[in-house]
């Protein structure tokens, strides 16, 4: 996992996965911050989805299972790269 400038401490974003399925809007979001100089996400208990993730049988999974499958499938997108990437574009304002 890359590492983030020195300067980029107390950092914190979020990132939004959005598209579509079967012509139904689909999302995902997560909130992440910068902590020792990593790009991390902050809660599992905080992804945000309007996905429901289903058993075999279509019964729906629990809140909290399905919370740990999208955590696996969120760790294995390049968000953090992506994060970093715009984190460098753009100026961080002076305060």
């Amino acid at each position: 996992m890359p590492g983030v400038a020195p300067g980029a401490a107390g950092v914190t974003g979020l990132t939004e996965w959005v598209g579509s399925w079967h012509d139904q809007a689909i999302s995902v979001g997560w909130d992440w911050g910068v902590v020792n100089g990593l790009v991390v996400l902050l809660s599992q208990k905080e992804i945000r989805s309007n996905i429901q993730l289903v058993f075999p049988d279509l019964s729906p999974v629990p809140l909290v299972v399905a919370q740990i499958h999208l955590l696996h499938w969120i760790e294995s997108l390049p968000w953090r790269e992506l994060a970093i990437d715009d984190l460098l574009r753009k100026p961080q304002a002076q305060g």
